[in-house]
């Protein structure tokens, strides 16, 4: 009986020690400190008048929040997994060139030649 209280005792051993390695794995494997959650980069975004953006890549969360300062600079910012990972400003796009506008009356209208 005492060879099966000693087995007993080692299985409880063996599975407190498991059971101790699994939980400093996850204390390793945490987010940072510095990580913040989905909702508050939203909430700062949407706060600071930006645009923001998150989607799900191999099981990475990745989310952004463009901004424009008052001279209409933007500035794109990202994040994985709540981790910043840096700010670039974003190219200025020219608008398409309009032609001119031109306004016809209704009698000029009428004096245009006709198509063939």
């Amino acid at each position: 009986m005492n060879s099966t209280k000693t087995s007993f005792t080692a299985r409880l051993t063996l599975a407190a020690a498991t059971l101790a390695m699994a939980a400093s794995a996850t204390v390793v494997g945490a987010p940072i400190a510095s990580a913040k959650g989905l909702a508050e980069i939203s909430t700062d975004c949407h706060a600071k008048g930006g645009s923001y953006s998150s989607a799900v890549r191999n099981q990475d969360v990745i989310q952004s929040c463009t901004t424009t300062d008052k001279d209409g600079n933007k500035t794109l910012c990202s994040w994985i997994n709540g981790v910043p990972q840096g700010c670039i400003p974003v190219a200025r796009t020219q608008p398409a060139e309009r032609h001119p506008q031109i306004n016809i009356t209704p009698e000029q209208l009428g004096n245009l030649p006709d198509a063939e």
